[in-house]
């Protein structure tokens, strides 16, 4: 009767019968063999085989398992576990772990100290601080501990934590330790002359690495020059037969030719090896190159040539470039500094009395005393250096400047040197350019007129300087000149620096009597700097007999400003001035007369020797205008054999007498010790 209910109930309802099959197929639908859930199964969707209890859960966002935890979240997920990887061997640390179903091998994370770490799935590092600890790690033995292996299985380890004694498996094909009783054998050792393979390479003293060595040519003919192709290095103590230690021979069959043979020129063989396979007489004077002839290109260069003034050492002897040394030469030449220019011969010129006008930028060569007479200028151009050998003298005269360098715009170097300039009108040097460099040169009776019917002051009667960049002066003297202001010199530039000169017996109309400094734009960056300079017995007019300085900050040491007629230096201007180890001695007048302004200094320092400068001999030692004078420990004011009449005069205020060698400083208010 059970069997009937069914078939009943279908045939009241008028549906058809089901099946096993059938019934069967609507509690699981997609054939997994986990039947719907929704119809009392555990299949959590019957529509998909890859979703049911037994489904590994991947990381796609469905629960494949049917456990109700989706990617990361279920246990049982794998694949999503990340473990840190700081020394990059593969094998991450399990103390670091991450659960994601991104792709974390491509993400870098940033260790303490900078360290760059990487994310793996494996958590087996024994040592995640060294790479080459980690599981499956093969080691070697290295009894020598000199960290080289020896290659030897029955001994070899494989582990993760490097054992004592052991190093990282010597890699197939590569040389493992030769010798592991001895530290000083091993494939990295240097291989020297110890009759050992030192580097495990299989060779001892015959060894390419070997230091210490000696290298050896193959010497055939026996003149004692090798092939440039060299042996291996060797140990040895005397020289194989038919070697030598030298290379460079271009024939070694042949004993006459090799680097030590002299060169026969006429031959066309080249027996010195020098690579001149066609030796010849390229200039005609009849002199063998690479001997004799030094120049091969100019027949005015050889070994015993007369020399001539041309910038160059006709004669082959050896010194500074351009530079004619030898005695015998005379004349004037100018060199063009473009050198395929040929030089230009002014000396007929310049014996009579006539006018150099310098049209390129180049050098001009006075070789011989001369004397020379005449002018020369430049203009429109930049550079020009005029040298001389032989002490020249170029005399102008009477009839304005020797030498006038004044281009339309302040460019460029003009260098003066080994001249004597005398008898100029109008200064004997006149320069207005960059850079002036004056050098070993000397300036006497030279007069500076006024340069027109309205001009009542005519500038250095020596030299005239003017300068938008630096300049320097040494070792030159002024002597005997004449001028409104500058007698000896009248210096115009932002940086003066001049060592080793005199400016003595010049006089002036104004201010200056020996030498005058000034700037012509001050921005606050100039400075003039005087070291072992004499200014003595000059004689000025109206002003500063010695010397003046005109919103310049100086700084003069080891110098002497002595015997002028009334005023050794006036410093005038808003500036800081600097004495050291200076003798300031001997004028009717003031020795030291200071116009600084109320927040300017002068001050004498005893610089490195310990010696303060010496201010004597004078009817005023220091007249302070403005400003502060320090004395400190840097200035005396010996009270004999020659004091001066008053040490420190401050108008206006009173004369204060200092007692020698004390420290003091002086301002309007007085001078205080």
């Amino acid at each position: 009767m059970r069997s009937l209910i069914p078939t009943l109930l279908l045939a009241l309802t008028g549906c058809p019968a089901l099946g096993a099959g059938a019934l069967s197929h609507r509690l699981d639908q997609d054939n997994d063999g986990f039947e719907n859930a929704e119809l009392g199964g555990t299949d959590c969707n019957d529509l998909d085989p890859a979703v049911n209890p037994d489904a590994p859960e991947r990381c796609d966002g469905i629960d494949n398992d049917c456990d109700h935890l989706f990617n990361e979240e279920d246990p049982s997920l794998e694949g999503a576990d990340w473990y840190l990887d700081a020394d990059h061997d593969g094998f991450g640390r399990a103390s670091v772990h991450e659960r994601s179903c991104k792709d974390l091998g491509a993400t870098l994370v940033e260790m303490p100290g900078g360290a760059i770490a990487a994310w793996v799935h494996d958590d087996t590092d024994c040592d995640d601080t060294d790479a080459t600890q980690h599981p499956g790690q093969e080691w070697d033995i290295d009894g020598d501990g000199d960290g080289w292996g020896k290659r030897i299985e029955t001994r070899r380890l494989t582990q993760c934590l490097r054992p004592s004694g052991y190093v990282v498996k010597v890699p197939d094909g590569e040389e493992d330790d030769c010798d592991d009783v001895d530290a000083a054998r091993n494939p990295g050792a240097t291989e020297i002359c110890d009759g050992r393979d030192n580097d495990c390479d299989d060779l001892e003293d015959g060894d390419p690495d070997l230091v210490g060595g000696r290298v050896f040519h193959d010497d055939l003919d026996g003149d004692g020059y090798g092939v440039d192709a060299a042996d291996p290095p060797i140990c040895a103590d005397v020289v194989p037969a038919y070697k030598s230690p030298l290379g460079g021979d271009c024939d070694d069959t042949d004993p006459l030719v090799n680097p030590d043979t002299l060169e026969d020129w006429t031959d066309d063989v080249d027996q010195n090896c020098d690579g001149n396979m066609y030796d010849q007489d390229w200039d005609g004077d009849l002199h063998p190159p690479h001997g004799a002839d030094c120049d091969d290109h100019d027949p005015n260069r050889f070994t015993g040539a007369p020399d001539i003034c041309d910038g160059r050492w006709n004669d082959c002897a050896t010194g500074d470039v351009g530079w004619t040394r030898d005695a015998e030469a005379t004349g004037v030449w100018f060199q063009p500094f473009a050198t395929e220019d040929e030089a230009v011969d002014w000396s007929h010129t310049l014996s009579i009395g006539g006018d150099v006008l310098i049209t390129q930028r180049g050098s001009l060569w006075f070789c011989g005393a001369g004397p020379w007479y005449g002018r020369v200028q430049m203009r429109d151009l930049f550079d020009l250096r005029i040298e001389g050998w032989g002490d020249p003298v170029l005399d102008a005269e009477g009839h304005g400047s020797n030498i006038l360098i004044n281009p339309a715009v302040s460019i460029g170097t003009a260098t003066i040197r080994g001249m004597t300039l005398t008898g100029g009108a109008s200064s004997c040097l006149d320069v207005y350019v960059s850079n002036v460099i004056v050098e070993d040169s000397e300036f006497v009776d030279c007069v500076a007129a006024p340069g027109g019917a309205a001009s009542t002051v005519a500038d250095g009667g020596g030299a005239r300087i003017r300068a938008a960049g630096m300049v320097e002066i040494r070792r030159s003297a002024f002597h005997d000149n004449h001028a409104s202001r500058g007698g000896g010199a009248y210096v115009s530039a932002p940086d003066i620096l001049i060592e080793d000169s005199t400016f003595v017996d010049n006089t002036a109309d104004d201010d200056g009597g020996g030498l005058y400094l000034e700037t012509e734009a001050p921005d606050g960056a100039e400075t003039a700097r005087l070291a072992r300079v004499a200014v003595r017995r000059n004689d000025a007019a109206r002003l500063a007999d010695g010397m003046r300085s005109v919103g310049m900050p100086v700084s003069i040491m080891e110098s002497t400003i002595a015997d002028n007629d009334q005023i050794g230096w006036i410093a005038a201007g808003p500036v800081d001035h600097t004495i050291v180890q200076t003798t300031i001695s001997g004028h009717l007048g003031a020795g030291l007369q200071l116009g600084m302004g109320a927040s300017h200094t002068a001050t004498c320092s005893p610089g490195l020797g310990g010696t303060p400068s010496r201010i004597d001999d004078n009817a005023v030692g220091v007249v302070l205008g403005s400003g502060t004078f320090v004395a400190e420990q840097g200035c005396a004011f010996p009270p004999a054999p020659t004091p001066n009449g008053v040490d420190v005069q401050i108008p206006g205020v009173g004369d204060y007498s200092l007692p020698p060698q004390r420290a003091h400083t002086c301002d309007a208010s007085g001078c205080t010790p």
